[in-house]
């Protein structure tokens, strides 16, 4: 099972930013996984770890920097 956490931020796409926030993603052991647009307004980035530990040191460092972060979350199968 792996765990997940999802970064929020408003459009327009901002590459720059992305990149902060997967930097800091891996500095937590994770990795985005996933990149959605959500709505017209929104963008989705979904990072996975392999312990709860770690998404949830990368969702604090990442709420503290501003970003809207929803989870951590188990993810998968067992």
């Amino acid at each position: 099972m792996s765990v997940m956490i999802e970064v929020y931020y408003p459009k327009p796409a901002d590459s720059q930013r992305e990149a902060l926030i997967s930097e800091c993603i891996a500095d937590h052991a994770g990795k985005v996984t996933y990149r959605e647009d959500v709505s017209k307004e929104t963008i989705c980035l979904t990072a996975e770890f392999t312990t709860w530990e770690n998404a949830d040191a990368a969702m604090t460092a990442l709420q503290t920097d501003g970003e809207h972060v929803e989870g951590p979350s188990a993810y998968g199968g067992n």
